[in-house]
């Protein structure tokens, strides 16, 4: 009790003397001492308000062809569910959010910026995969953006996901940097390969077409007898036949040889060079009846790339309709 006597006298003094006034006696707040306990209503700080980027949104086809550009396809859209504003590169440049859509063969996707490739690799940003022109998102805002797909003509067909990843590189700072990727599955087929289509488009037969089939009259022929014809062929593919290859002209004892060689070849010429996609080439040549076939009825037919070097979109379309002939003895 005597000690509380003293300092209220010392803090008289003080004041007659002038060392502290009375207002700042009042307004001075006292300073925290080691050890206190805090004091009942006083304000604490407030948090930093952090965003949450997500995909909200992602639609993807259920499958695709390598070399394929689905961009059209996919319906992209990203959220907001954080408390603070993301930031996007319209506002802040290189600091915003992108997005990245990649392919991979699992739902596991590295941090960091995907990496562009023409060729198939795992986790491969797609061509036109990224989103890089996004606006800011305040809390609960959502915003679409289209995107392309470019699949690398490469990619092996099989089973695969589409990964779409908001901000990859971190640039934003979240209070959950653990959700920004969802992934879709998508099954990859073989890109079909362009093929040259050989077929024979004519078959004159003494200056008569050989037109539909059944309807070209039986011909009588005499053994070691030769008749003038004219074969023409044309590449109907969409790609060039590259390389030589053989036209045919072949007898058979059924109807267009099954659109085969046989062993009874009466004419035979390479083309050199190949075709080109929507070329003709037409040949004229004489064939003989070889004098020692036998007797009987055969079918005359001409047959282009008979022995197979090009390879093509049909290979049972290289014949054509055949010449109906009653071979006789000399």
């Amino acid at each position: 009790m005597r000690r509380v006597r003293s300092v209220a006298i010392l803090f008289s003094v003080l004041l007659l003397l002038g060392t502290i006034s009375p207002a700042s006696a009042q307004k001075e707040p006292m300073k925290p001492v080691p050890g206190m306990k805090e004091v009942p209503g006083q304000k604490k700080p407030e948090p930093q308000k952090l965003p949450d980027l997500i995909i909200e949104s992602l639609q993807v086809p259920p499958s695709a062809t390598a070399g394929d550009d689905i961009g059209r396809q996919i319906k992209l859209v990203v959220k907001n569910i954080g408390a603070g504003l993301a930031v996007g590169t319209r506002t802040h440049g290189a600091n915003g959010y992108m997005v990245d859509l990649v392919l991979s063969r699992d739902t596991s996707v590295p941090a960091g910026f995907a990496t562009y490739s023409a060729t198939f690799r795992e986790d491969v940003l797609l061509k036109g995969g990224r989103a890089s022109n996004t606006e800011d998102l305040p809390p609960g805002a959502v915003q679409s953006y289209p995107i392309g797909a470019g699949i690398p003509a490469d990619t092996p067909p099989g089973d695969y996901y589409l990964c779409a990843t908001v901000d990859p590189a971190n640039r934003v700072t979240e209070s959950n940097e653990r959700n920004n990727t969802k992934c879709l599955p998508i099954k990859i087929a073989a890109r079909a390969v362009a093929l040259a289509d050989l077929y024979v488009v004519s078959f004159k037969y003494e200056g008569e077409s050989v037109t539909a089939p059944g309807t070209f009259p039986t011909r009588t022929v005499t053994q070691g007898e030769s008749k003038r014809v004219e074969v023409s062929i044309r590449n109907w593919g969409p790609a060039d036949a590259v390389g030589d290859f053989s036209v045919g002209i072949y007898l058979s004892t059924v109807y267009g040889g099954g659109c085969r060689p046989t062993p009874i070849r009466l004419w035979s010429t390479t083309v050199t060079g190949g075709l080109r996609t929507v070329d003709v080439r037409t040949f004229s040549t004489t064939v003989t009846i070889p004098a020692t076939l036998a007797p009987g009825n055969y079918w005359m037919f001409p047959m282009v790339d008979d022995t197979n070097r090009i390879a093509e979109r049909n290979e049972d379309a290289n014949c054509y309709n055949s010449v109906p002939l009653r071979v006789v003895a000399r």
